[in-house]
């Protein structure tokens, strides 16, 4: 497990979190990625949410100061081995980031978290930049 930390200044610093084996391998059976059927062109994506961020387009400076201390927590809560908690984490994350531009998700995308949730996943994330590619349930 890796931790990045992205500094002001461009920089980044990478460091391994202390995680116990048997915490490791739970989360490895626990974790299923999926083809979302959607690809879309990550600049589109990433310049709407560099708008919205530099004019903090309803509220997306504090959602992205949430953002970061979500990486923060999941790095305490995999050090304490709370795997469902990881899961809650996950979905505030991707509630948090979908809002960040109005292109990050589609009705698809959507429609395929919410399936998951509904079959019992308690969080996920988007992979891919430009909005699309996998789900990580």
């Amino acid at each position: 497990m890796t931790a990045f930390t992205f500094n002001t200044g461009g920089s980044v610093d990478v460091e391994r979190v202390p995680t116990k084996p048997e915490v490791l391998t739970e989360l490895e059976s626990n974790l299923l990625i999926f083809y979302s059927g959607v690809e879309r062109e990550a600049a589109s994506v990433l310049s709407k949410q560099g708008q919205d961020i530099s004019s903090n387009t309803d509220k997306a400076v504090e959602r992205m100061h949430r953002i970061k201390e979500l990486g923060y927590e999941t790095r305490r809560i995999l050090m304490r081995g709370d795997v469902d908690s990881y899961g809650e984490l996950l979905h505030e994350h991707w509630t948090k980031k979908r809002k960040l531009a109005s292109n990050m998700s589609d009705p698809t995308i959507d429609e395929h978290y919410e399936a998951a949730r509904a079959a019992g996943a308690i969080g996920g994330k988007l992979m891919g930049a430009g909005g699309g590619g996998f789900l990580m349930f």
